[in-house]
């Protein structure tokens, strides 16, 4: 029988082989040397939801549009 601890650990790795590891995601907006924008809405629930997002060179008015 499996300890929570294995399952845990289980889980999580393939949770990172389907995703990718979080600190490895984060590296990418560390080196396109940009800046992430997004735009979160929210629905009925007053759940929020991405609803766009991109990485620009600079936070601008022509990249917001």
């Amino acid at each position: 029988m499996l300890s929570s601890y294995q399952l845990y650990r289980a889980k999580k790795k393939a949770l990172e082989l389907i995703h990718g590891a979080i600190d490895e995601q984060y590296a990418h907006l560390r080196r396109d040397e940009g800046h992430l924008l997004a735009i979160i809405g929210k629905d009925g629930n007053n759940q929020m939801l991405p609803v766009a997002f991109a990485v620009v060179e600079a936070e601008t008015k022509e990249a917001w549009d």
